[in-house]
């Protein structure tokens, strides 16, 4: 993940959650945080480095499992995504 933000990004960022912001702005934005190395996918390594990003070292080894079990089964953020939409 990213140390930080310019100003811009900044803006966009906070721009996500305006009243005036699309649905699909606003799934832009989570997938870019998501997205940790921008390589436009959401990958097992993203999700273990944002979950750790958001967790510190407290993922217990049940949660590593479930990830794994995810990864294993090829899970893909983006099928969920249209699923839901």
């Amino acid at each position: 993940m990213v140390d930080g933000l310019n100003f811009k990004d900044f803006v966009a960022f906070l721009s996500a959650f305006s009243s005036k912001a699309t649905v699909l702005q606003k799934i832009g934005i989570i997938f870019k945080v998501y997205d940790s190395d921008g390589n436009g996918k959401v990958t097992y390594s993203d999700l273990i480095e944002v979950l750790r990003d958001l967790t510190g070292s407290f993922m217990s080894e049940k949660q590593r499992e479930v990830f794994s079990l995810l990864h294993m089964s090829k899970c893909v953020l983006s099928s969920l995504l249209i699923t839901a939409l």
